[in-house]
């Protein structure tokens, strides 16, 4: 590939190849590197190497040879624990007898994701946003579903602050409350099914996951797995006897842990 042009430099590779022909149609090479405005001994060098059927390019500055490079079967394994035990650099140089300075650029090297941007259950980058390439999930349809609830606001009977305007009063004791949302994505398909209920009690969840499994199977689909958030509906005991009921194995993420993880409700809309 080609480098990027020194600002000072008095010839482009146009104009290197210009002097050499100058050089081969007889002209000196004093006369030929006076009008290309540079000295005789740069002349000589760029006509050398054409002679010697060298590009009129510049070269690259990296040495031939580094003696200090790291060999490729170490760096192999330090990429390995990376990738199978997510170390950070200092356990990593514990574990490989790098130095950790060394263990870093290695995997800066290799593209490895940092490990605050790592899954610590499937060892997968998390979805960030559109810059992240990778994500996991599941191989088939079914294999893994997610479920999730949010809380949406019941818009009054005479319509909300857009059909009265921003500065209408606030129906601040219409009674309209809010309704909850159950949403359930099956990960590999992205294929969902919704229902507005009015609550998000454990009765309404295990109901609400019954009649989502009946639509998958409806489409010739058995659900394997569903992952939910910490929500009190989902730890109770009447949705986790569902589950064991129909087969169904059951995952729950962290408190800390989004909706990219969870019922990815607002990733699919």
């Amino acid at each position: 590939p080609s480098l990027f042009q020194h600002s000072d430099s008095r010839l482009t590779p146009r104009g290197r190849q210009g002097l050499v022909e100058r050089a081969r149609a007889g002209e000196s090479v004093s006369a030929a590197a006076r009008e290309a405005g540079v000295s005789r001994q740069t002349a000589h060098k760029w006509i050398a190497r054409a002679e010697a059927g060298e590009r009129l390019s510049d070269r690259r500055s990296r040495p031939s040879r580094l003696a200090r490079l790291t060999p490729p079967d170490v760096e192999a394994r330090v990429v390995e624990a990376r990738r199978a035990r997510l170390l950070a650099p200092l356990a990593l140089a514990a574990e490989t007898g790098v130095p950790a300075r060394t263990c870093a650029r290695i995997v800066a090297r290799n593209g490895l994701p940092r490990l605050a941007d790592v899954d610590r259950v499937t060892g997968e980058p998390r979805r960030r946003g559109p810059a992240t390439p990778r994500r996991y999930e599941g191989e088939r349809p079914g294999e893994l579903v997610h479920v999730d609830v949010r809380r949406v606001a019941r818009i009054p009977p005479d319509g909300g602050w857009r059909a009265r305007g921003a500065d209408a009063p606030r129906h601040a004791d219409s009674g309209a409350g809010a309704a909850c949302l159950h949403v359930a994505v099956d990960d590999r398909s992205r294929v969902a099914y919704a229902e507005l209920l009015g609550d998000e009690r454990k009765e309404a969840c295990a109901a609400f996951m019954g009649r989502a499994r009946d639509f998958y199977r409806g489409l010739g689909v058995e659900v394997e797995r569903v992952m939910t958030d910490n929500g009190p509906g989902y730890r109770s005991r009447l949705f986790n006897e569902w589950l064991a009921a129909s087969g169904t194995c059951s995952g729950l993420t962290s408190s800390h842990e989004t909706t990219s993880r969870t019922g990815m409700y607002p990733s699919s809309r």
